[in-house]
């Protein structure tokens, strides 16, 4: 399935980039880098922070650099993904102990519904979108059931992610709102415990 324009690969952090930002939250600040080099951006729990820089001529993943150790935090590259925010969920990017990881094992390698939604390329554009409404959308788009737990249906969503695959995107959202996902190889269930 393909699902407009990729953003570029990680490989784009070494091109030179320009900021100018005074007290401004780190979100609008994500959004500006994203923006201007086409790259897949995941803050984690840092949104509000505000953020003074002025840097020109250097490569962008030096001026993340910089920027996450003014602020006390860190950042880190999960295939298509940049994820900003505290050493204590950056840790599990980098264990590589997000939730999709461990979900393959039950489907095995069958050409099912659900393994073919998760490795399709999908798009998470919302802002404020309940979590319920998220899933009808990625059920309308890949064809494969979705569902919110009850519980967490309500729950705001305010991502952009776009040109990656939805096993991603979703670990990507339930690292972010502290969720989890499950398949049974029927149905993927958001919420916030694993299906039984």
């Amino acid at each position: 399935m393909m699902v407009g324009a990729a953003p570029k690969p990680v490989a784009a952090l070494t091109d030179y980039t320009k900021v100018q930002f005074i007290e401004t939250p780190l979100t609008l600040v994500i959004k500006f880098l994203s923006d201007q080099h086409d790259l897949n951006f995941c803050l984690l729990g840092t949104e509000e922070v505000p953020v003074t820089l002025n840097l020109s001529g250097l490569r962008l993943h030096l001026a993340l650099t910089l920027m996450t150790q003014r602020l006390h935090c860190d950042w880190t590259v999960d295939r298509e993904i940049i994820y900003v925010g505290p050493a204590n969920k950056l840790e599990l990017v980098r264990l590589r102990a997000l939730t999709g990881l461990r979900r393959w094992a039950r489907l095995g390698t069958a050409d099912t519904k659900i393994a073919r939604a998760l490795r399709s390329d999908t798009r998470l554009e919302f802002s404020e979108t309940p979590l319920g409404q998220v899933a009808l959308y990625l059920t309308s788009f890949h064809g494969a059931p979705v569902r919110a737990a009850h519980s967490c249906a309500p729950m705001p969503v305010t991502m952009n992610l776009k040109g990656i695959r939805l096993e991603q995107g979703l670990d990507a959202m339930c690292l972010k709102f502290g969720l989890t996902w499950d398949t049974d190889g029927k149905s993927i269930e958001i919420g916030d415990e694993p299906l039984e």
